[in-house]
């Protein structure tokens, strides 16, 4: 490697999805993801995407001999309907996104006799302290102790969307036998015990399901953890917003004290006032140190989402062979924070609510299900518009420009993130997710330091 030497460093998508980027940026086969599936950098970019094969069984098969009654419960006159279905639509949903698997799966020890099931995780998306979908977990449970299933056989966790990743990064450590050690901070006494929006539990709950998940367990100290999960969880309304600069200060303290540290940044009221970020691009601080960020609006979709890459990346690097791998692995990881930050802050919290106005004043009341025939052409370009925007300030902060110092068995390295294109539409009629990749460019130069 030669000093100042600037390169390209972008492990290509598979889709849409985040995870396939995450997953093959450092390394992993998702069909396969064993520790030998590591790759060099030089791989990254012309590896095929892996085949993700998915079956489903037949009506007729002799182990889910229900599928066909399930599938056309809704038809079923209200006395034919299992005990605590009858009322109402709500408890069908459940049933549909919650029990029916339980039903199809849980029952048949054969499954995991043969090899072919070890494991199932239920995920409870959206959810309120007491509400339906709690009874009806609570339901479930209920089931699991009489069938005799424990939590390692069928884990429940709350959230959605960041499960895959958790899945692959659980799936990653029980090949290998790693078991981060994670030390968690918050941002206030007060936030463990915090039940933020769309949520069931407490934000400390959620850090232990997302934790457990992993296969991970908690540190008491520093010098005892591989990483750091510093979640900050910011209420306006409850007085929380004093709390912010001592995060820029402990996310200060412990960039001096080489501590690894993944930052969830999240916000009650899902404005960028209540958040971390804006003070670490005026502070500047460099982004590029942390291991992992997320923002997006629910607690369990940005904790799980953090410890997930903070995992992965420190796995990854732990079976690296060389420094250009290493280098590989970290550009990679620096991709997919980039997209978080972008994504989780950037749109979240600054454009969407203007995209939202501009659509609304036009007579689009509803947001969440666009008209495609007459307005997505017209969202996509303010969104592109607007993030273009947003990039031209953000990549000449000294948040971003500050070169970052990065450790490997081979030898140490400095990444200089140089510039940033983003791609950026909506995938489908709605306007609170997006379709997004970051190009970042990297100056390298090797660090003398050993």
């Amino acid at each position: 490697l030669h000093p100042a030497l600037l390169v390209q460093i972008i492990p290509q998508a598979l889709g849409p999805a985040g995870v396939a980027q995450l997953a093959q940026g450092l390394g992993f086969d998702l069909a396969h993801p064993l520790a030998g599936d590591v790759e060099l950098p030089a791989q990254l970019f012309q590896r095929p995407g892996a085949a993700i094969l998915q079956t489903e069984a037949e009506g007729d098969d002799p182990l889910f001999p229900g599928r066909q009654a399930l599938e056309h419960i809704h038809q079923l006159p209200a006395e034919q309907l299992p005990p605590g279905l009858v009322g109402g639509d709500a408890c069908l949903i459940v049933l549909d996104e919650v029990l029916e698997v339980g039903v199809l799966f849980l029952s048949h020890r054969r499954l995991e006799a043969d090899g072919v099931l070890s494991q199932l995780i239920l995920g409870q998306d959206d959810g309120e302290p007491y509400s339906i979908p709690n009874i009806e977990k609570n339901r479930l449970r209920q089931f699991m102790a009489e069938q005799q299933l424990t939590e390692p056989q069928v884990f429940l966790t709350h959230g959605a969307d960041e499960i895959a990743l958790s899945i692959l990064a659980g799936i990653q450590n029980q090949q290998t036998g790693f078991k981060p050690r994670i030390l968690v901070r918050y941002n206030d006494r007060s936030t463990p015990d915090r039940i933020m929006p769309y949520m069931a539990i407490s934000t400390e709950e959620t850090v232990q399901e997302k934790i457990a998940l992993l296969g991970g367990i908690r540190a008491s100290a520093p010098e005892g953890a591989d990483f750091t999960l510093l979640v900050s969880a910011n209420d306006a309304d409850a007085g929380t917003m004093r709390s912010r600069m001592s995060v820029v200060q402990q996310l200060q303290a412990a960039r001096q004290a080489k501590q690894p540290t993944a930052l969830v940044d999240l916000s009650k009221h899902f404005q960028p006032q209540e958040t971390i970020l804006p003070l670490l691009i005026d502070t500047g601080y460099p982004l590029n140190t942390l291991i992992a960020y997320a923002g997006w609006n629910t607690t369990s979709n940005s904790i799980g989402t953090a410890l997930a890459q903070a995992s992965l990346f420190t796995a990854a690097k732990r079976q690296s062979t060389s420094q250009d791998e290493s280098i590989g692995l970290t550009a990679a990881n620096l991709t997919f924070l980039q997209d978080r930050i972008m994504e989780d802050y950037f749109y979240l919290k600054e454009d969407i609510d203007c995209i939202n106005h501009s659509l609304q004043k036009a007579g689009y009341t509803n947001t969440a299900d666009l008209d495609l025939e007459h307005n997505w052409r017209w969202a996509n370009a303010m969104l592109q518009q607007a993030m273009k925007r947003q990039l031209a300030s953000y990549k000449y902060t000294k948040a971003f420009r500050t070169p970052v110092k990065f450790t490997s068995p081979a030898g140490n390295f400095s990444l200089m993130m140089q510039d940033m294109t983003v791609n950026i539409s909506y995938p489908w009629p709605r306007t609170f997710e997006v379709w997004l990749q970051t190009k970042p460019f990297f100056t390298i130069s090797p660090d003398e330091e050993k």
